[in-house]
């Protein structure tokens, strides 16, 4: 066949010769065209088995007789073979074909992660290979992405699932899912499988995994109808299965009716699996559509049966009901009375809450005794307690002092007086701080303690101590970390320098605290001590009636009855109140206490109760009373610890103390240097609150385990809502109010118009940082001032009056001036604080004051810096005099020589480098001789 061609599409003639006779058509016509083209192909992925249907877009595609895919192995080496997939072009005038991905085999040096990818192709009639698609315009072959074949997991028990069909006429809009398991069960979202229950699809709905699958399956009926026509293709095709037709049309629909059970099959291109078998469940109206109406008699019968054992069963249950109703009945009247008892008690509680919160229905609180000379402590227990907390490490340094050299102790004076002469040196002594601070094991505790040596060591030098202050605060500022958030400076005590201030500060303040801040404080104290003892306390648990923190409010109704009883002593008898609930360690307590505070005596030097028996005078027989003896009462386990009223003691009653030690006499006050705690008069209880006597749990007003208070009058138990008794917090609140104010007015006001001069020094001092440093916020330099003085002593002293005062702290005393201090701290923070229900109640009972504390703090800040500043002369003639200081010196430049020591080639290291060759010399030949009389090992 010859063709006349020029290029291009073109319609011609065809010319036929035969036998060199040329025959030209006149109606026929050969058309040539170009070549077909590929322009993209979707999906581009498959799984291994390939039959993915993919769709190719492109130009000619139409002029292909036969199309496959293949793979293009010319630019791959992991596929060993492959069968190429066929190709159906589509009507579209070539435009688009919808192609199968070939199945291949990889070889085993393919990638083990999926997917491969593999470069494909396309023959077309067998003559054109089209290659290198570039459907991305990226310059780059198309390729598919293989992934494993799927597989379905046989999560089902024997192969078997059970479908409910409900029989009704939409089942097919039922909301259950079939789910298979398994993996590869998409292709990157873009190729599912397909499910197929018996010949019927199971309606897959879209997934965002590859490892499961939902499928909602169709009703049986349309599975039994599909079944009923391919048996019968079956029959129609099949000269076997003709045989079927001479069988009744009866049998063969309950033949078909039958058939419950259908293959589940999971497709997907040329894989299919199957995770087993779908077993459809009819249910019984479903039975009932399929128009079985005939009921067999056996059915009917069972029927019968039910019914009358269903009437016997509802006979029983309502000669029960009736029963139960009387027996509830009678209950419901016990629980009416008893909630009326309870209404009552509650009723009862909140009138006498409100009287009490109205009234102030309380004893005298006035603090009572002498109150021209306030139990201060001497400057030197002042000091040793605010330095020390934990004296008793001091105590062992000094052991460690009295036992170097004992027998050259000139020797090693001589030597620390040497060392006490580099500590002078304002050189020595920063690098000697510097150089400890930066070594690895000078822990926080090492830190305040070299500290307080220091203070201790050079007290003699204030003026020096108040320079190397400075020097220290200036060094602190400059650290990389309070650069970046000036507003931690002095927050904490993590350096020697803030500690060293804190020390500063105890040392300046301790004049200024007798003389105005002293008094207001220890009448808070007393005042706090009064009102908690007007009121019921549990021994045990120390809680009480009258607490401003929940955790220490006693939350149950106590029935007392005040007593006036009286204190045999020299000169006649003296009254004392006490309540008929107290236990006789609390009694004991309020009579030593209201003797030793009428005369006037501190603590430290009074005898100590724990050595006091407690009589009862004016009957015939002597009668000791105690916590503890042969009438106590016990109930199972518990034991309760014997009152006043187990003793049935009545108004004017007398008592008098006998001491154990019978040498010793009740008011001669010999000093004894003994506190008294509440919870160490009883030695069988222990600090949490849970006693213990020969196998016994001791209680006294309320029990450890029980949400309910023992009524010793009638034991009967009432159970409260614990809440109605938060009133008491706004009662003691009121009571104690004005001396917490007076407290407040002496430490954030200006006394006289004046201050002194080391808090003016100080606060001038920290402007003065901020404004070298750039620092302008007035927030950030009100942040310094609170962290220096309010919060580094104030608080410690408000909330530890003990380091000032010869008192005694009990536990209850503490938790109240805990929230009276963190009054005090709210009042100096900048934040507003936002009070909700859910805040404490420590925080809503003074919520109303911070309103007028925030602006005096702020005003009295701002009074000191309106102050003329404080000149050096004035500064140190504020400062105590060395002659009122009776510390162990020596004691505390041993400790720090040991520190020297142990840091000794370091701390010459840091003298070397900072050009103090001479000073290096000097702490040699110091060290050298120290280390003849040190202890060995000795460490701090």
């Amino acid at each position: 066949i010859n063709a006349e061609y020029g290029g291009g599409p073109k319609r011609v003639r065809i010319q036929l010769t035969v036998d060199k006779e040329e025959i030209v058509s006149d109606n026929i016509y050969y058309q040539f065209v170009q070549d077909p083209t590929i322009a993209s192909i979707e999906p581009l992925c498959s799984h291994r088995s390939g039959g993915i249907p993919v769709t190719i877009t492109g130009a000619n595609l139409h002029a292909i007789q036969e199309a496959s895919m293949v793979i293009d192995t010319a630019n791959t080496e992991v596929v060993a073979s492959y069968q190429p997939g066929e190709c159906f072009p589509s009507i579209d005038e070539g435009r688009t074909m919808v192609c199968l991905t070939p199945s291949v085999v990889l070889t085993p040096n393919a990638p083990v992660n999926p997917p491969v990818i593999i470069p494909v192709a396309f023959q077309m009639d067998k003559n054109i290979l089209i290659r290198n698609i570039d459907v991305n315009n990226n310059n780059t072959p198309a390729s598919a992405k293989y992934y494993p074949d799927f597989t379905v997991d046989m999560t089902w028990e024997d192969n078997t699932t059970t479908w409910t069909w409900v029989g009704t006429d939409t089942p097919k809009e039922s909301s259950h899912y079939l789910r298979i398991s398994g993996t590869h069960l998409t292709l990157e979202g873009k190729v599912s499988v397909e499910v197929f229950v018996g010949d019927s699809e199971c309606v897959v709905t879209k997934s965002s995994t590859d490892t499961e699958v939902l499928c909602s399956p169709p009703s049986l009926e349309v599975l039994q109808n599909a079944a009923a026509q391919k048996k019968q293709y079956d029959v129609d095709n099949n000269t076997d299965d003709r045989k079927r037709r001479d069988i009744p049309l009866q049998a063969k629909k309950e033949e078909e009716a039958e058939q419950t059970r259908f293959k589940v099959r999971v497709v997907m291109g040329n894989r299919e699996a199957s995770p087993g078998y779908l077993d459809y469940r009819i249910k019984t109206d479903a039975i009932r559509q399929s128009g079985t109406n005939d009921i067999p008699l056996p059915v009917v019968l069972g029927t019968v049966f039910a019914i009358i054992v269903m009437a016997i069963v509802v006979t029983l249950l309502i000669f029960k009901y009736r029963k139960n109703s009387r027996r509830l009945t009678e209950q419901s009247e016990v629980t009416k009375k008893k909630m009326h008892d309870l209404e009552s008690q509650v009723a009862r509680e909140c009138k006498d809450a409100f009287t009490e919160l109205q009234m102030m229905v309380m004893n005298d609180i006035s603090p009572r005794g002498d109150l021209t000379s306030l139990p201060f402590l001497d400057f030197t227990t002042y000091a040793y307690k605010v330095l020390f907390p934990n004296i008793d490490d001091f105590h062992r340094s000094s052991s460690r002092f009295h036992a170097a050299a004992p027998n050259n102790r000139a020797a090693v004076i001589a030597g620390l007086k040497d060392f006490h002469t580099l500590l002078s040196s304002e050189p020595f002594l920063l690098n000697f701080i510097h150089t400890l601070e930066q070594q690895p094991r000078f822990n926080m505790k090492d830190r305040c303690n070299v500290a307080s040596l220091l203070m201790v060591a050079l007290c003699g030098r204030l003026d020096y101590v108040t320079y190397i202050m400075t020097r220290l605060l200036c060094n602190l500022m400059k650290r990389p970390q309070i650069k970046t958030s000036p507003h931690l400076f002095l927050r904490r005590t993590e350096s020697v320098a803030e500690k060293f201030l804190s020390n500063w500060l105890t040392f300046c303040l301790y004049d200024y605290v007798k003389q105005a801040a002293g008094k207001p404080l220890f009448m808070l104290y007393r005042a706090i001590k009064a009102t908690i003892e007007t009121g019921p306390v549990d021994m045990v648990n120390y809680q009480a009636r009258y607490a401003l923190s929940e955790d220490r409010l006693l939350r149950e109704r106590i029935d007392f009855k005040p007593l006036n009883v009286y204190l045999q002593v020299e000169g006649g008898q003296m009254p004392v109140k006490l309540l008929d609930c107290d236990t006789i360690s609390q009694a004991k307590s309020k009579l030593h206490d209201t003797w030793y505070n009428y005369k006037g005596t501190p603590v430290s030097q009074r005898v100590a109760v724990e050595s006091l028996e407690l009589r009862l005078v004016g009957t015939h027989e002597q009668i000791w009373l105690r916590d503890e003896d042969e009438s106590s009462i016990i109930e199972g386990e518990w034991k309760k610890i014997n009152t006043i009223r187990h003793y049935k003691i009545s108004d004017g009653a007398i008592f008098a103390f006998d001491l154990m030690d019978a040498t010793s006499n009740f008011n001669s006050n010999p000093k004894l240097n003994r506190s008294f705690d509440m919870s160490t008069s009883n030695p069988k209880l222990n600090r949490r609150g849970s006693g213990s006597s020969c196998g016994y749990r001791l209680w006294h007003l309320t029990k450890n385990n029980a949400n309910s208070t023992i009524d010793s009058a009638d034991n009967t138990t009432f159970v409260h809502v614990p809440e109605i008794y938060l009133t008491r917090l706004l009662t003691t609140k009121g009571t104690l109010q004005q001396f917490v104010n007076d407290l407040f007015v002496s430490v954030f006001s200006l006394s006289n118009g004046d201050v002194p001069p080391a808090i003016k020094f100080l606060f001038d001092l920290l402007d003065r940082q901020a404004a070298e440093n750039g620092i302008t916020d007035p927030d950030i330099i009100h942040t310094w001032k609170n962290n220096s003085i309010p919060l580094r002593y104030w608080i410690n002293i408000i909330k530890n009056p003990e380091m000032i005062l010869d008192v005694e702290k009990h536990p209850l005393i503490d938790s109240i001036l805990s929230v009276v201090s963190q009054t005090y701290m709210d009042s100096c923070s900048l934040s507003n604080h936002a009070f909700s229900t859910d805040s404490p109640s420590s925080k809503l009972l003074y919520a109303k004051e911070l309103q007028d504390y925030k602006p005096a703090v702020r005003k009295f800040y701002s009074d000191i810096q309106a102050l003329p500043p404080v000149t050096d002369e004035k500064l140190f003639s504020s400062l105590p005099s060395t002659e009122n200081m009776q510390l162990h010196r020596d004691a505390a430049l041993y400790d720090l020589a040991v520190y020297a020591n142990n840091y000794c080639y370091q701390i010459d290291d840091a003298l070397q480098r900072n050009n103090c060759e001479e000073l290096s010399k000097k702490f040699a030949t110091v060290i050298s001789y120290l280390q003849l009389y040190l202890i060995p090992n000795a460490t701090t």
